[in-house]
């Protein structure tokens, strides 16, 4: 993307929203306490801001989105998570602030046909993750979802400081989710994906999402035996 991110038409709606959860509020480029402390209260280090109303931005019925909402309510409900609000300039819409690994998240917003997540970690500003297809495509890929496959298309925050410089660039996560940048603009294949209306389906939603708890989960163990080695190794 070239140009002053900020006047984009397609972030400007994103950076101009209040995302509230719980009495705390998110913008993104801004670090408040308030969600610091909401996500210490949900036991968790990260999460972020997502919801299932208006797919790829168009409009969609008050009773449809509500209905899409209850069933993202479903998808979640064994991860912490807080009911809230996106406001922007003349419209709002149901959110929910969930907590955990933002791999699982960005999967649950790709099945919802969302563009964007706000990601918030403690102690750091809230940031804007711009899924595009690629995202879009890897939350519908094969089981292999823990590989260094691209988890957003764009990682947007303003500057913090005065006189600072934003921070846009196109960028993949690693399997322990730190930021390393994208040297190729060519998306990965991906093996396979769903039909979309396989891609549609709850079962599909929730067979891929088990099948990334699972990984998830076994990456937590090889590093929890990793730290248990070395807090027993002997000194040199």
């Amino acid at each position: 993307m070239s140009g002053d991110p900020v006047r984009s038409p397609l972030l400007r709606p994103y950076l101009e929203t209040d995302y509230e959860a719980a009495g705390a509020i998110a913008r993104v480029g801004r670090r408040t306490a308030k969600i610091d402390r909401l996500l210490l209260a949900m036991g968790v280090r990260e999460g972020a801001f997502v919801t299932a109303w208006n797919p790829l931005s168009k409009r969609k019925p008050i009773r449809w989105n509500e209905r899409m909402q209850a069933r993202l309510l479903e998808h979640i409900r064994r991860l912490p998570s807080s009911a809230g609000r996106g406001t922007g300039r003349g419209w709002s819409e149901q959110h929910l602030l969930v907590g955990g690994d933002i791999r699982r998240i960005v999967v649950l917003a790709g099945g919802f046909r969302q563009r964007a997540i706000v990601v918030v970690r403690r102690l750091q500003p809230a940031r804007l993750f711009m899924l595009g297809q690629r995202a879009a495509n890897w939350a519908t890929a094969r089981p292999g979802l823990a590989s260094s496959t691209a988890v957003a298309d764009l990682v947007y925050c303003p500057a913090t400081r005065k006189g600072g410089r934003s921070m846009t660039a196109r960028r993949d996560t690693d399997t322990r989710g730190s930021m390393k940048r994208n040297r190729s603009t060519r998306p990965r294949r991906s093996g396979q994906a769903f039909s979309a209306q396989q891609e549609r389906t709850p079962a599909a939603l929730d067979a891929l999402l088990s099948r990334l708890d699972h990984e998830i989960a076994a990456e937590h163990d090889a590093m929890d035996r990793l730290l248990d080695r070395i807090s027993r190794a002997e000194p040199a």
